[in-house]
């Protein structure tokens, strides 16, 4: 049995999945989606790429292909054009066609025409329209074509029992392993869907499988929202789902050899003069870049640059703010609100950022970010080298892991010395306060007298506080890192239709859910 001539027999009778099917298989490769979806005698076709896809192109061929298949029941199509990740249509134009009645219904049921291979999307449910059961009423040379290796069978079965449900299913076999991978707003719903489909694969009982691979993908992605693998051979090996909460980042052994190693260096070239010299142009320049950022986000030009005079470094700004450079800022804000419009969330976030930064940008109260930014560039430091540390991000190479570590102690006990000495050491505070060659006052000297904030000693005090806090929130965001970084991917999704996907995947049962395993069975990814 041909898998093709199902597709062109359900095709001809107007169902939304096979014509789909029929049409993403010539365009796919063009880099062209197709979903299919039936209202009625009407036909919903959209068709999404990464650019728009082209209307006049496509509608001609569309109009040709239904000419030739002349499709049972339709009386129209309407063509939506979407870009990749776009909920609104970039266009949408509506084809009349030549209205064929459909035959009357056959009692026994003789005709029927299965579902064929990679339906582009299901129909919509219907309530009162009882589930198929594949393995009762799927005709028997379909059932032994399957069993058979007939991949396109496979994809039939799987097809009938999904059909029902708002879901796209596609089938690849790939040597001795069958992976089956559900796409579209329900596939969030892990449990349902591996449960469904490894029932039905056992009961197939495909000799030639010994390996089983189960994805859920949100509409347009490429990378599985989750993935179940396994031997669907073993009972054993069989799905079962026990309710877990989120499981918090552990800290491997590698990694806490590599914080006490860092440790140990970092506190030992802190104490070194020579190593303490060398190593605080490392802390010198975080302390520039921070000035230096702050400046730029405020609408002034600045570059970091090493004091060769007086020692140090020193962030070289204009004197005046450029209103170019403060127009593009908000403008680029202004933009992200329209580009964001879909995520109520976010735009919330952005028009909150927009409110606060206005008076921040035109009064002097940025200025006073400005001067706080140089020992804040510093408690960042230590943060971003302590979290790269723990997570091992950005880090490739053996040893990259200890440097981080290093860097990140000798950063904390630099500002922990620096800050004890303004808040005990009378002698080194009147230093402090001489300023730069007796001319540039020191940044807590600007914040202390110019803005009148606490005083120099309260200010180191508070610069103390936030350098020892800085490891235990670092380690808090590590440890908890799957759940702010699930909150940020919401924040960053554009498409409405997708952000209530991923809401549901992280908020529903299938985001707590794990696979109790043997130890022949596989893993479960929820990333």
């Amino acid at each position: 049995m041909s898998s093709v001539s199902n597709l062109l027999k359900l095709a001809k009778q107007g169902d939304a999945q096979a014509i789909a099917t029929l049409l993403g298989e010539k365009l796919e490769s063009k880099g062209i989606w197709v979903m299919g979806q039936r209202h009625g005698d009407d036909l919903n076709l959209i068709f999404e790429s990464l650019q728009a896809p082209p209307q006049a192109s496509l509608t001609q061929f569309i109009a040709k292909g239904m000419r030739s298949l002349q499709p049972v029941g339709l009386r129209q199509v309407v063509l939506h054009g979407r870009q990749m990740g776009e909920s609104a249509d970039a266009w949408q134009q509506t084809l009349k066609l030549n209205y064929i009645a459909p035959p009357q219904p056959v009692a026994d049921g003789a005709d029927e025409v299965e579902a064929a291979s990679e339906p582009a999307i299901a129909p919509a449910a219907n309530p009162t329209e009882p589930k198929p059961d594949p393995g009762a009423d799927a005709p028997n040379a379909l059932v032994a074509s399957a069993q058979r290796g007939e991949k396109g069978e496979i994809s039939a079965l799987l097809v009938r029992e999904f059909r029902l449900q708002n879901v796209v299913v596609r089938t690849a076999l790939m040597g001795t392993c069958l992976q089956i991978n559900f796409s579209g707003p329900d596939a969030t719903d892990q449990a349902k869907y591996v449960q469904q489909a490894d029932q039905l694969i056992r009961e197939l009982q495909l000799p030639f499988v010994e390996w089983l691979r189960i994805q859920g993908f949100a509409r347009g992605q490429t990378e599985p929202l989750w993935s179940v693998e396994y031997d669907p051979n073993d009972p054993a090996t069989a799905p079962d789902y026990v309710a877990e909460p989120f499981k918090e980042q552990v800290l491997d052994t590698e990694g806490q050899k590599c914080l006490l190693w860092g440790l140990a260096w970092g506190l030992g070239l802190a104490l070194l003069p020579l190593t303490r010299f060398v190593l605080s142009y490392f802390v010198i320049l975080v302390h520039e870049l921070g000035h230096a950022i702050a400046y730029w986000l405020f609408g002034y030009p600045a570059v970091p640059a090493p004091n060769f005079i007086h020692g140090g470094g020193i962030t070289i700004a204009w004197d005046h703010q450029f209103s170019l450079l403060l127009t593009l800022i908000i403008g680029g804000l202004g933009y992200l609100l329209y580009l964001y419009r879909q995520n109520v969330q976010t735009q919330r976030i952005l028009a909150i950022t927009l409110l606060v930064y206005f008076p921040l940008a035109f009064t002097p109260l940025h200025k006073i970010i400005i001067s706080a930014m140089g020992h804040g560039g510093e408690v960042i430091t230590i943060g971003l080298c302590f979290y790269f540390t723990l997570g091992k991000h950005f880090c490739i190479y053996p040893g990259e892991r200890s440097l981080f570590a290093m860097l990140g102690w000798f950063t904390f006990f630099k500002v922990m010395s620096f800050s004890s000495q303004l808040m005990f050491s009378p002698s080194f505070l009147q230093e402090y306060r001489n300023g730069i060659g007796g001319m540039l006052d020191n940044d807590l000297v600007v914040l202390a007298d110019r803005y009148h904030l606490f005083g120099v000693t309260p200010l180191a005090a508070m610069l103390l506080v936030f350098a020892v806090l800085t490891p235990g929130l670092t380690w808090l965001a590590f440890r908890y890192e799957k759940r702010w970084v699930t909150a940020l991917t919401l924040l960053l999704v554009r498409d409405r239709t997708q952000l209530m996907e991923l809401k549901a995947f992280a908020q529903s049962d299938a985001a707590t859910r794990v696979m109790r395993r043997s130890p022949r069975s596989a893993r479960t990814i929820k990333e």
